[in-house]
Parts: C-alpha cells; sequence; structure tokens
C-alpha cells in the first residue's frame, strides 16, 4: 500500500480547478461549491495520502467502476484506499458501504476527512491494517486494490477470497512483469477475467467470480 507526500497545492487540482475523471465524476478542491454539470462530485481535502485521483491506475479503477454492472445496495472493500476516492466513487455509483484499509494511518485520517467532506461518514469506514486483519468468511460485493503488485501477488489468495459469489475484484498499481503471475494466481483461485488495460506504465485487471455449479 502506498502514501506519498501531497504538496501545495493540491496533487489532484494543479490548476485550483475541478477535474474530471472518468465519464461521471468531478473531483473537486476541499468543499468548495461547484456546478458539476450534471457528473458527481468528489470533494478530496489535503493530506498526506497517496491517490490525488491524477494516476493513471487510480483513473483507470474509476473507468472500470463505471463499466461494471450496477453497484446499487452492493458493498465494497478498498484495500489500500489511499485518499478513499475509489470508495468514494463506488459510493457515489450507488453502492451501499465500503470498508476501507491503508497501513498508512495518515491516510486512513485523510479517508475519513474525505468520507465527511462527501457526507459518506456513515457508510464509508477506514481502518489502519492490511487484508489480513479481516476474518477469511467476510466477503464483499466488489473488492478493488490498487496497490503494489508484489503484495496483490503476497495477498492473492486473501483478495479473491474475500471477493463473493457474483462478485467483481478489480486490481491495479500491476507493473507489466506481474501481469502474467497475476492472471495464473486468479484463474487458480477460481475467478473469471473481465477485463485487462494496459496503461502507460502499469496494468489494471478485472475479475468476475462466477456462481458455483451444481
Amino acid at each position: 500500500m502506498r502514501s506519498e507526500m501531497s504538496t501545495s497545492p493540491h496533487p489532484a487540482f494543479p490548476s485550483g480547478r475541478p477535474v474530471k475523471i472518468g465519464s461521471r465524476f468531478l473531483l473537486v478542491p476541499g468543499a468548495n461549491p461547484v456546478d458539476s454539470g450534471g457528473r458527481v462530485p468528489i470533494h478530496l481535502a489535503g493530506g498526506q495520502a497517496f491517490g490525488s485521483g491524477l494516476h493513471e491506475t487510480t483513473v483507470s479503477c474509476v473507468e472500470a467502476l463505471e463499466n461494471l454492472a450496477p453497484l446499487t445496495d452492493k458493498s465494497v472493500l478498498d484495500v489500500g484506499t489511499g485518499t478513499g476516492i475509489l470508495s468514494l466513487a463506488a459510493l457515489g455509483l450507488g453502492a451501499r458501504s465500503a470498508v476501507a484499509l491503508d497501513i498508512d494511518v495518515d491516510a486512513v485520517r485523510t479517508c475519513s476527512n474525505n468520507a465527511s467532506l462527501n457526507r459518506m461518514g456513515e457508510r464509508l469506514r477506514p481502518f489502519q491494517g492490511t487484508v489480513g486483519a479481516l476474518a477469511p468468511a467476510v466477503t464483499f460485493d466488489l473488492v478493488l486494490a490498487n496497490i503494489h503488485g508484489d503484495i496483490i501477488l503476497r495477498e492473492a489468495h486473501r483478495l479473491a477470497g474475500h471477493t463473493r459469489e457474483e462478485g467483481y475484484l478489480v486490481l491495479s498499481g500491476l507493473d507489466y512483469t506481474d501481469n502474467r503471475p497475476v492472471r495464473t494466481a486468479m484463474t487458480s483461485l477460481g475467478l473469471e477475467k473481465v477485463l485487462i488495460v494496459f496503461l502507460k506504465d502499469f496494468v489494471t485487471q478485472v475479475w468476475h467470480r462466477p456462481p458455483r455449479r451444481g
């Protein structure tokens, strides 16, 4: 799970103005009121967490969320949440609740601030810790992990195991050399490939857990 120090101005807003992300969202600095032009606003406070919204892996994950089956009333696990932007996007698309994990206390604090800023404090629950802290039987409709590829490989069985039947797993932060090993791992764990996107420097993968046969 990654963190980076923010600078001034906010790293998501180099121009100081809101930034479009994906086809449905508008990143907004702070609590500033804004005419979103029909997009879903995501307000971001300042902080020290990775995930400003402009990184290609973040954009790719948001686009993947927009193209998944409807998220209405779904549960979300966001591993390596950073600012919480992916959780906020999933909630903005109708998800019922999100659990956001990060090992960085600054990220957890920033995620919590952003949840409050977007009036989603009751639906987004940030915790400091790793996916290994979750009880094995706990599953989610959607699992997000935009983290380092070596961590995804190490935690593949947990990420897949927390994805419930008919649920989706969105992975990013993979470099090109991680792509094939992660594909092999997820296939061996019973998931079906939905989409693989090669970005400039990274890879995003989307997986689906089919229902059990019989």
